[in-house]
């Protein structure tokens, strides 16, 4: 009777299973958070555009340039989501990169740096 294998069939040999598993959660996270940003983000320049059309994804970076639009408590109640999502997202890398010894932060897009040698980073 052969011994159950817990690395995952498409796991390189000696690459520890759990260091994949924690790849894919990072991966994962990314993700999800580069979506529900991408979501939020379209849902202001939406409403940006209602308050006043013709506005850029970089004009509502720069709201207070449009009085109209910095006046209008649902625009700036949807950017704060944004600014939310996004301050999550940096905080959350932060931790998970630091605490598991990342080398640096995944490219835009996302993407795996991979742990750092001799473990944590600091």
């Amino acid at each position: 009777m052969s011994e159950p294998n817990d690395e995952p069939s498409d796991v390189p040999s000696g690459v520890p299973a759990k260091s994949v598993e924690v790849e894919r959660l990072v991966d994962m996270v990314e993700a999800l958070f580069d979506e529900v940003i991408d979501q939020q983000a379209a849902k202001v320049l939406v409403i940006a555009n209602e308050v006043h059309p013709g506005l850029t994804s970089d004009d509502v970076m720069q709201p207070h340039d449009f009085a109209d639009l910095y006046a209008d408590p649902i625009f700036q109640f949807e950017d704060g989501i944004l600014a939310g999502l996004r301050a999550a997202q940096v905080a959350v890398r932060s931790r998970v990169y630091r605490d598991l010894g990342f080398r640096n932060l995944p490219p835009p897009g996302g993407g795996f740096a991979g742990p750092a040698s001799g473990g944590k980073g600091g």
